[in-house]
């Protein structure tokens, strides 16, 4: 393989190529889509209480929760506190930045003031929020960034969330998304079939591109499993659109000839042309009478009306009528091939 390669100039990795073609393409999409659904938690209060030192009384504002979850009791599960300011009788002394939430609570925090000392405060409590969208990659006050943030984020369509991987839905919901991947693999089949239908059944090539029909198609549903349900519509899209170019092309194209045994079949209609003028040499002249061959090229028994089996042997009074026939045709024959004499005449005396 490697020498028909060198031989014909081909480099085996040039097939390779369409797919580094498109992986830029697919890293700007995954990344547009984690972009465009981002969230953010708002509306909610922290509850903290000091006593003593610098930060007594103290309270905390505004802000948001990053990367939060929040449960139908209305309880940040879980998130990072970012851009709070901390007052004390109304008067600004520094900000809270990184604090992280577990299940409503914060254990530890630091505000850190305009010098860049920080002060500690323990045992803070996030109360309310509601989850609000902050999508990247779109102009502001546009109508597709209203809309995610109206959505919280999320990009709900064909019943089911295309910011979300399939491994990340655990319930019933998640059956669209597996209907989506097995789309992606079943298309990628039927494609790889569109191709190798055009190769020759043997080969070592062929045998190769029949391998990689196989583990393709169920590589990118692995891969479709892990990513944004918005790429593996990409995936099913290009799929469908790649079928349908092909099978435009092969429209237009004549197959190759089949091949048995490493021949095509042009050479075996040639010899068998070859083979049906010998046997047409063969044929008995036009108007005579084939014999029917029996076994060992004798002539075939015959049978009467009435079953009864005729013998083969020759029967001697034909035959002796026949060798006449046969003279008598050559004699006319060598008659037709002697020129008449030309008789001359009186003129020409």
């Amino acid at each position: 393989m490697m020498k028909f390669y060198k031989e014909n100039h081909v480099n085996p990795f040039g097939s390779c190529l369409p797919l580094l073609i498109q992986a830029p393409i697919l890293i700007v999409l995954y990344r547009l889509i984690i972009g465009l659904t981002g969230s953010v938690i708002v509306g909610f209060t922290i509850a903290v209480v000091v006593t003593t030192g610098p930060l007594a009384g103290v309270s905390i504002h505004g802000g948001h929760i990053k990367g939060g979850t929040v449960s139908d009791q209305g309880i940040v599960t879980k998130g990072t506190l970012e851009g709070a300011t901390a007052t004390v009788a109304d008067r600004p002394v520094g900000s809270v930045t990184g604090a992280e939430i577990v299940n409503g609570k914060i254990p530890t925090a630091q505000v850190v003031n305009a010098t860049g000392s920080a002060e500690k405060l323990t045992d803070l409590t996030v109360q309310g929020g509601e989850v609000r969208g902050d999508p990247k990659h779109v102009p502001k006050d546009s109508k597709l960034e209203r809309a995610l943030v109206k959505s919280g984020g999320e990009m709900d369509s064909f019943g089911m969330d295309l910011s979300k991987a399939a491994s990340k839905v655990t319930d019933s919901s998640a059956i669209p998304y597996f209907i989506l991947i097995l789309g992606v693999v079943a298309t990628g089949y039927y494609q790889q079939r569109q191709l190798t239908a055009r190769t020759p059944k043997t080969g070592a090539a062929n045998t190769q591109m029949q391998m990689i029909g196989k583990i393709f198609p169920v590589m990118f549903g692995v891969i479709s499993y892990t990513i944004p349900a918005g790429v593996v519509v990409y995936f099913l899209v290009s799929n469908i659109w790649q079928i349908g170019q092909q099978a435009f092309i092969f429209r237009n194209q004549e197959l190759p000839p089949p091949t048995t045994n490493g021949k095509s079949s042009t050479s075996a209609k040639s010899s068998g042309a070859g083979a049906g003028g010998a046997k047409a040499k063969d044929k008995t002249k036009p108007g005579a009478k084939a014999t029917p061959k029996g076994r060992a090229g004798a002539p075939a028994a015959r049978t009467d009306g009435k079953g009864a089996r005729r013998s083969n042997r020759p029967n001697r009074g034909s035959t002796a009528k026949n060798q006449q026939r046969s003279a008598a045709d050559r004699r006319r024959a060598s008659q037709k091939s002697i020129p008449p004499k030309k008789t001359p005449r009186k003129d020409d005396t």
